[in-house]
């Protein structure tokens, strides 16, 4: 697609529509070369131009699936070396439950690292409290959200 051919604004509308238009449905397989192109990107001949259009990319990615996903209700799952697919309907929970229950996890253990690795003697007392308290809050979450994953 030739950035003059595009009639919608930013290029992630245009691909949408496209996708649409070409039948795209439940299991459908979008490639990252359908992608690149859909979204102007041209190969890079530089580092910084490989850099730009990874972020490109990931804006206009981020974009497109927020898009599919409230409006048609698509949950795009990425696969590796090819692209990204449209998750099956009955798989979406699951999926959704495994990738974010993840990324929680991880979130939760760099607060705890950063919370937990705080120069204590450079702080005055006010602020030793307010760590402590977020160490408290912040083991009490812990043991709630344990509890409530574990109920899957």
């Amino acid at each position: 697609m030739d950035e003059r051919d595009t009639k919608l604004y930013p290029a992630w509308r245009q691909a949408e529509s496209d996708l649409l238009a070409q039948g795209v449905t439940f299991g459908s397989i979008i490639t990252t070369e359908w992608l690149d192109e859909a979204f102007g990107i041209r190969q890079a001949k530089t580092i910084a131009e490989h850099e730009k259009n990874e972020l490109v990319f990931l804006r206009q990615m981020t974009a497109l699936r927020e898009s599919l996903l409230e409006s048609r209700k698509m949950m795009l799952v990425s696969e590796p070396g090819v692209g990204y697919r449209v998750a099956l309907p009955e798989e979406q929970t699951k999926l959704s439950m495994h990738v974010r229950t993840r990324e929680i996890k991880s979130a939760m253990g760099k607060l705890l690292r950063e919370v937990s690795n705080v120069a204590q003697d450079k702080l005055s007392d006010d602020q030793r409290k307010e760590n402590s308290d977020a160490m408290a809050k912040l083991g009490s979450l812990r043991v709630m959200l344990r509890k409530q994953l574990k109920k899957d």
